[in-house]
């Protein structure tokens, strides 16, 4: 079958390869955006008993999207295979080998770094029956939307061994770039595009696209079916080719149902922000702590249609650990999602002034839409799409980021056994905290918890809870006037199930964060 491939050949090359792997398409030109290809990886084994092969490549993930479990080996049932795949990286050559020298590559060292534009996959294969030689495997991928596919895969080293355990010397590739020629952009391709906090795991997200009736509503009595839905990639990125033009759309982002929540949603920031912004109102309100009514609405974690001091209880109760299932009403992110969940998207465009009505209507070829997206309480947007402010200056639309301000701070975990018992202090040498929150998890076939004592201060709120094995515990002052007192503020009693003579891999830290009098998060690194 004709294979529609760019090979660029660069030489000094091949002339002193052995094994050579290379890449090609297997689908004939021509193509669109949208369209799932299949990559295939042949070996020509030069007459060598391969019994082994390892190698690894990079591909452009503005480009190129791996069907989830689409990778096929064709080397029959007496094969060993791996598949595992990084994203966001991309690898460096050493400019001193040919790239297409892929054993060279792996011979003198791997070296990659962090790309948000690239992703890295490995696979390998070892063969008892017969020497790996022609198809090895098979890959699907759909095509993205871009203007371009030259250069966006590329085999990049390799390594392997013949039947009697020797090294393969020379493994090579004669497609030093794969490009895909004559892929045409869809009539009516529309990219969905979310932002998202550095390291959050966007695509457990889902888009949703609903058309509207006549009135330009969506009416829910109907049970309208989706016109597109599925989950965002890894750069928060959703493409579809279903929009008709001139038609109208609600779009939606939603948590991906059957998926466990994230951790931590809601800290002592959260928390604490929310009692700044009740007690911090000036006299007249003229200078509220909230700038946005985005902020006040997931601020309101209740069915109610306002936020209060009740919403700010409610927000403190969560990190200290009360169980809140039987309170009707409460919308705060939970791990039972059989409770409701407030969440809120649209438009990037008016979302923090709630003006966003998460309405579209494509009219051109190719169209992107930047979406926005919170999770109630979460007032630091650790797990939210960043505070983006829109303004109108000169008449002209602006788009401003809110800074939500980070800080760095130690925290020591001292653990001891005294007088029998392990004793773990929690140190804090940091001035203008207005609160703290730890999990602390231990080993509960060893250990037993018998205590935790406090000395914070006299005008902040202590809290701990133990379920099973973590114990969860801190601080806080919810007027913002005194600061937890520096030193060794928490100091935690457990009870030895048998004599202990250290206290290694007794005591285990998921979680430290504490906020300032002035709500700003402070992350604490423990020492």
């Amino acid at each position: 079958m004709k294979k529609f491939l760019l090979i660029l050949i660069i030489t000094p090359l091949l002339s002193f390869s052995q094994v050579i792997i290379n890449q090609v398409v297997l689908e004939p030109a021509p193509y669109k955006v949208g369209d799932t290809i299949t990559m295939q990886y042949f070996v020509e084994n030069q007459n060598l008993d391969v019994n082994y092969l390892w190698f690894r490549y990079h591909y452009s993930n503005k480009h190129l999207e791996i069907v989830p479990n689409s990778t096929v080996f064709h080397q029959g049932a007496s094969s060993q295979t791996f598949y595992t795949h990084w994203s966001n990286y991309i690898y460096n050559y050493n400019p001193s080998i040919a790239v297409g020298d892929l054993y060279g590559q792996y011979r003198n060292g791997l070296y990659y770094s962090q790309n948000p534009d690239w992703n890295v996959a490995q696979i390998s294969l070892q063969r008892t029956d017969a020497p790996i030689s022609g198809l090895i495997v098979s890959q699907k991928y759909i095509l993205k939307d871009n203007t371009s596919f030259i250069q966006i895969h590329k085999l990049h080293s390799a390594s392997g061994t013949i039947r009697n355990g020797n090294a393969i010397q020379n493994i090579g590739s004669s497609v030093l770039w794969l490009d895909i020629k004559d892929v045409s952009r869809l009539v009516s391709s529309v990219k969905f595009k979310v932002a998202f906090p550095s390291g959050y795991d966007i695509t457990k997200h889902t888009i949703q696209v609903v058309p509207t009736n006549t009135q330009g509503v969506v009416d829910w009595s109907t049970n309208p079916q989706p016109v597109a839905v599925g989950y965002l990639d890894s750069s928060g990125e959703f493409l579809t080719d279903k929009l008709e033009k001139n038609k109208q759309y609600q779009v939606k982002v939603n948590p991906a149902s059957g998926q466990n929540l994230p951790d931590n949603i809601i800290t002592v920031t959260d928390a604490y922000k929310s009692f700044k912004a009740i007690n911090d109102r000036g006299i007249n309100n003229s200078n509220p702590f909230f700038e946005t009514n985005l902020e006040t609405n997931i601020a309101n974690v209740t069915q109610d249609q306002n936020f209060d001091s009740q919403d700010s209880y409610y927000l403190f109760a969560s990190i200290m650990g009360v169980d809140l299932s039987n309170v009707s009403g409460i919308l705060i992110p939970t791990k039972d999602q059989t409770k409701p969940v407030k969440f809120l998207s649209g438009l990037t465009n008016g979302f923090s002034s709630l003006t966003s009505n998460s309405l579209i209507t494509p009219t051109l070829d190719n169209e992107t839409y930047n979406l926005s997206y919170a999770w109630a309480g979460d007032l630091d947007f650790s797990h939210s799409s960043p505070l983006v402010i829109s303004s109108n200056v000169s008449g002209t639309s602006k788009l401003t980021a809110k800074s939500q301000i980070s800080i760095n701070e130690n925290t020591t975990i001292k653990t001891e056994i005294i007088n029998g018992k392990v004793v773990v202090s929690v140190g804090l040498d940091v001035n203008d905290l207005a609160g703290a929150e730890y999990k602390i998890g231990y080993d509960d076939l060893k250990l037993s918890f018998e205590d935790i004592s406090f000395d914070t201060g006299n005008s902040t709120v202590n809290f701990s809870t133990h379920n099973q094995n973590i114990i969860t515990f801190g601080s806080m002052d919810k007027q913002g006037v005194t600061s937890i007192k520096k030193g060794f503020p928490y100091k935690l009693t457990f009870k030895p199930k048998s004599a202990l003579t250290n206290t290694t891999g007794l005591i285990f830290v998921y979680f430290s964060e504490a906020v300032s009098l002035q709500g700003n998060k402070v992350i604490l690194n423990v020492k």
